[in-house]
């Protein structure tokens, strides 16, 4: 059924990626930005279903605002030019329903939103770079499943693990690569159109994460990641042997941020001794939520 379900699943994203190009040749283009400006330029990569509402300070009324985001957008705002951008539909994938998926079909109200889709910057041009990356990720496949030293590699204590290996593995050639190459490609056309200083963003270590720093990068546009969450000795998206990122200036390193902000010392040291990160590259920063909370608290007796 896992099998059958990847094969489903890629088929419907390589057609809403058509979907997506088509329909940008009924959208009026995104005109590129002009040089020149004094102000730097913050390009704030986000998802679209991270942003709520909540109440506007001072005010009654309902605001969306970006859950990771919450406080340093509005704050940068204060001293830059943002562009902020979106990913994914407004709804998380689990719960949207036929209403919320119409919605994002006929893209409803999204002229209103604190954010552009990035949708908004796909051209139909893309689609065909795009499908590429769709083909050559089932000769990625075929060359895996034909390495002599397979099925030594997938087994433990001399037990196969068979098809579940091979069927999470083929998933990820099959989605999470063509997913990470129309990531890279949207991100790049967002880069072009809009020409920031600097891409912030979180979920650094994520495909969508990597894939957009990588662009950015190639790019000749520094990164700037802050931390979204509890880092613990399990998370090992975070964890790469010191050879991943040995050949950064090359462009054949794992990506990861020009600089990354964590909460206190004990992320800077999981990144630093398990991630390889270099230890100037990570800023402890602290975490405005946390401020509030302690601030919150202030007044009781604990």
């Amino acid at each position: 059924p896992f099998w059958w379900r990847t094969t489903v699943l890629h088929a419907s994203d390589f057609l809403k990626m058509m979907g997506t190009g088509l329909k940008s040749l009924l959208r009026r283009r995104h005109r590129p930005v002009e040089a020149g400006s004094r102000h730097p330029r913050v390009f704030f990569l986000t998802h679209a279903s991270m942003w709520r509402s909540k109440k506007a300070m001072g005010s009654d009324l309902d605001e969306l605002a970006e859950m990771y985001f919450d406080s340093v957008l509005p704050a940068v705002s204060q001293r830059a030019s943002t562009i902020v951008v979106a990913f994914g539909p407004t709804v998380p994938f689990k719960q949207r329903k036929i209403g919320p998926w119409i919605r994002e079909l006929l893209e409803v109200a999204a002229d209103k939103r604190p954010y552009r889709s990035i949708r908004n910057y796909f051209l139909f041009s893309l689609t065909l770079r795009v499908a590429r990356g769709f083909l050559a990720s089932h000769g990625f496949w075929r060359r895996f499943r034909q390495q002599e030293e397979l099925e030594h590699v997938l087994s433990h204590r001399g037990v196969f693990l068979g098809s579940e290996a091979l069927a999470s593995f083929r998933d990820t050639f099959l989605r999470q690569i063509p997913w990470g190459i129309r990531a890279y490609y949207e991100v790049e056309a967002v880069l072009a159109a809009e020409r920031p200083d600097v891409l912030v963003l979180y979920a650094e270590s994520s495909g969508l994460g990597r894939a957009a720093v990588l662009a950015a990068r190639q790019s000749g546009i520094p990164s700037f990641a802050v931390q979204h969450g509890i880092m613990y000795r399990q998370y090992y998206s975070h964890e790469h042997e010191h050879e991943e990122l040995e050949r950064e200036e090359e462009g054949e390193a794992v990506p990861i941020p020009s600089r990354t902000a964590v909460f206190g010392s004990l992320a800077k040291d999981l990144l630093v001794d398990r991630g390889g990160y270099p230890e100037d590259r990570v800023l402890v920063t602290g975490s405005p939520k946390f401020d509030a909370l302690v601030e919150a608290v202030a007044g009781y007796d604990v």
